[in-house]
C-alpha cells in the first residue's frame, strides 16, 4: 500500500533514473504528453484532487530527462507549466514506482534540505505514481501544502483512483490515435466518462440542490425536489443533461443513485434535527427503479438516517408508468411498505389512462412545465391545464404544477384548484448550506 517517508524513513529517497528514464521518455513522446491534446482532455485532473483532498495544491504531472511538466495544476499561478527535476518530490514517486506520503516536510531528516522544501516552501505532500496503460510510470499525481498535514490512507486512496482515471484515458486517446474512432469502438475500448464519473464520486464533486415546492395559496414551503449537479472543477456546474447518458452508457448509474438516495436521506434527517421537517423528492432511472437493488437501497439508507415514513419521496416518469405497469406494481408495493410516497414526474406527456392512474398508487402528480406555457393569455393551453388538474382530482393525487415563472401562471393555477406548485417565480434550486432549507417558509 502507502510507502510513508515520514513515518518509515529510508537512507536514499532517490534512485539512480538513467534505467527508467529513456523507457518513460519514450511513453511520453509517444502520448503527445508535453504539447498534444492529452493536456486539455486531463485539465480536469487536479481540480478533482484538490476538492477530494481539500489541499492547497494539486499537480498532474508528467517527467522526462530534464523536467516536470504539470498538465493539470491547481493552486499555483496559471503561467506555472512545469519545473527543474531538482525541485520535484514527483521524481522520487516516479523513481521509485510508489506512494510518496510526507506530513512534515521541515523536519523530515532526509528531505528538510530538499529544494523543494527550502525554495518553494512545500511542507506536506502526498503523491502517486501515473502509469501509461501498458506499464511505464508517467508521472505522478500529488497533492501538497505549505503547512504540516496529516495524510490518511483514505486520501491515498482518493489519489489512487483518479490516477486511475487518467490511466484509462490515456488509454482511450492512444488507441484512438493508432486506430482511428471506428476501430476503438469495435474492439471495445472503454469509455472514460464511467470512470470519471466514479472519480468525481469519490472527490465529492456531485451534489443535490433543493427546489421548493409550494403552497400557491400562501407562498409557504410544502417539500423540496432534490436535483443532482456535478461541481467540475473546469466546466463548472454541469445539469444532469450534461451527464446521464454517459452514465447510463458507462454503468456508472447505480453509483449515482447510490449517491442520491443516501444524501437525500440525510439532509431530511439533518433539516428535521434542525427543526425544519419537510419532504424531499428524488428522481432515478427507468432502470434503476425496476432494478432488484433499488428498494433495498432505499429501505436501508432510510433506515440508517432516520428518516420520518412520507418524508421521502420517488418521483418516476408517466413512460415507465405506462411501459412497465407489472414489473412497476412490485417496486410501489415495496416503496409504500417502507414508508415511501410516488410520484409521476412529467405528467401529461405520455397517454395515461384513468384506470391505469387508479391502479398505479401514485401519491403526487406533477405536470410538466411545458403546460404552463401559455398560461393565461392561450385558452387552448388553459383548457389541456384544466383537464390535467381533472385527472389529477379524479384519482385523488396531490397535483403540482411544475415551471411556474410568472404570478399570472401561480394565480391562474390556483384559482383553477391547484394546490401547489414548482418553478423559477419562487426559487431557483440552490444546494442546502447547513441552516434552513433554501427558501424555507415554515408551512402553516
Amino acid at each position: 500500500m502507502a510507502l510513508d517517508h515520514q513515518e518509515h524513513p529510508t537512507d536514499d529517497l532517490t534512485t539512480d533514473s538513467r534505467l527508467a528514464a529513456p523507457t518513460r521518455l519514450e511513453a511520453v513522446e509517444r502520448d503527445c504528453f508535453v504539447d498534444g491534446a492529452l493536456r486539455s482532455d486531463l485539465g480536469w485532473v487536479a481540480g478533482v484532487a484538490q476538492r477530494a483532498l481539500r489541499s492547497e495544491i494539486a499537480l498532474l504531472s508528467v517527467l522526462d530527462t530534464r523536467r516536470q511538466h504539470f498538465l493539470s495544476q491547481r493552486g499555483l499561478a496559471p503561467a506555472m507549466t512545469g519545473t527543474p527535476l531538482s525541485q520535484s518530490l514527483c521524481r522520487i514517486v516516479v523513481e521509485r514506482d510508489a506512494p510518496l506520503v510526507v506530513h512534515d516536510a521541515t523536519e523530515h531528516r532526509l528531505l528538510a534540505a530538499h529544494p523543494a522544501v527550502t525554495e518553494l516552501g512545500v511542507a506536506s505532500y502526498a503523491g502517486v505514481p501515473v502509469r501509461s496503460p501498458d506499464g511505464p510510470v508517467l508521472g505522478a499525481l500529488c497533492v501538497l501544502g505549505r503547512s504540516p498535514r496529516t495524510w490518511s490512507a483514505q486520501d491515498l486512496g482518493d489519489l489512487e483512483t483518479i490516477a486511475a482515471v487518467v490511466r484509462d484515458t490515456i488509454d482511450l486517446a492512444a488507441r484512438r490515435a493508432a486506430d482511428g474512432d471506428a476501430v476503438a469502438a469495435v474492439t471495445g475500448t472503454a469509455d472514460p466518462a464511467g470512470s470519471r464519473i466514479r472519480a468525481a464520486l469519490a472527490a465529492g464533486c456531485f451534489e443535490l440542490h433543493y427546489q421548493p415546492v409550494v403552497e400557491l395559496a400562501s407562498g409557504r414551503t410544502h417539500a423540496y425536489e432534490a436535483l443532482l449537479r456535478w461541481n467540475d472543477p473546469v466546466r463548472g456546474m454541469l445539469p444532469p443533461a450534461a451527464f446521464l447518458a454517459a452514465a447510463e452508457s458507462s454503468g456508472a448509474m447505480p453509483e449515482l443513485t447510490r449517491f442520491v438516495v443516501r444524501a437525500a436521506c440525510r439532509q431530511l434527517a439533518g433539516w428535521a434535527a434542525r427543526g425544519f421537517p419537510t419532504s424531499v423528492a428524488i428522481n432515478a432511472s427507468r432502470e434503476e427503479i425496476l432494478s432488484p437493488e433499488f428498494v433495498p437501497l432505499v429501505r436501508a439508507e432510510l433506515d440508517a438516517a432516520g428518516v420520518a415514513r412520507g418524508s421521502l419521496i420517488v418521483e418516476m416518469t408517466e413512460q415507465l408508468a405506462a411501459t412497465a405497469p407489472e414489473r412497476l406494481a412490485e417496486t410501489v408495493t415495496a416503496l409504500r411498505a417502507a414508508g415511501v410516497r410516488l410520484a409521476l414526474d412529467d405528467f401529461g406527456t405520455e397517454h395515461s389512462s384513468l384506470s391505469r392512474l387508479r391502479e398505479s398508487s401514485i401519491d403526487i402528480l406533477k405536470i410538466d412545465r411545458r403546460f404552463m406555457d401559455g398560461i393565461p393569455a392561450d385558452p387552448k393551453a388553459c383548457a389541456i391545464l384544466e383537464v390535467l388538474l381533472g385527472l389529477g382530482r379524479a384519482v385523488e393525487a396531490e397535483v403540482v404544477c411544475g415551471g411556474i415563472e410568472t404570478d399570472e401562471q401561480r394565480r391562474h393555477a390556483r384559482d383553477h384548484g391547484c394546490r401547489y406548485g414548482q418553478g423559477w417565480l419562487f426559487a431557483r434550486p440552490a444546494p442546502a448550506d447547513g441552516g434552513a432549507p433554501p427558501g424555507w417558509s415554515a408551512p402553516a
